[in-house]
């Protein structure tokens, strides 16, 4: 009986010591010095999973060929961004990778979520360029999801050498508490 008695009061102080070394671990990771909670280390850069550019001819030098002779200028484009990032999208055209250097680039689209942050991006746009140099989008798929796009017709005169000029079709993401993000695809507008 003695016996069964040690081993039960053995048992209890190990449990009892257990919650104080669990109980200490804890509260040593709380508060103070440097340490950070892994929440605490933000802010996280909004996530872009996809987005694509398909022009109306062939590849050159890894550009996109967007051509206003062929096919009516028609070129398509594809974005993917997960719920937490998917708040509002900006789809402009550039003539340089760096947004803030430059006060050229045109806005071809503005999407909005609706029902931020339950639902993601999932939109495919078809676009066309004319001899005009104007460039206007539809919303052929937008995956289910309540969003508002403003989609302007748009002039990228400015940006283009004669006939023809190498740019960017720049996806810009933001969401709230997250750094925007950008996702860029070189391009080259061509008339024929």
């Amino acid at each position: 009986m003695e016996q069964r008695a040690d081993s039960e009061m053995c048992c209890r102080v190990a449990k009892k010591l257990s919650l104080v070394v669990l109980i200490v671990f804890f509260v040593s990771g709380c508060g103070g010095g440097d340490s950070q909670s892994l929440y605490s280390q933000g802010p996280y850069l909004a996530q872009i999973t996809n987005f694509t550019v398909t022009g109306n001819d062939n590849k050159v030098n890894g550009r996109e060929q967007i051509v206003a002779g062929i096919n009516n200028g028609s070129f398509s484009i594809y974005l993917y961004v997960d719920a937490v990032s998917a708040h509002t999208v900006s789809i402009v055209v550039s003539d340089r990778t760096d947004l803030f250097s430059t006060n050229l680039e045109q806005e071809i689209a503005h999407i909005e979520n609706g029902y931020y942050p339950f639902y993601k991006f999932n939109i495919l746009l078809n676009c066309n360029f004319s001899l005009a140099n104007q460039i206007s989008c539809q919303v052929v798929s937008a995956g289910g999801e309540k969003i508002t796009a403003t989609l302007p017709q748009t002039d990228i005169s400015p940006m283009l050498n004669g006939n023809q000029a190498d740019l960017y079709i720049v996806l810009v993401d933001s969401a709230p508490n997250l750094i925007p993000a950008q996702w860029n695809v070189p391009v080259t507008f061509r008339h024929n």
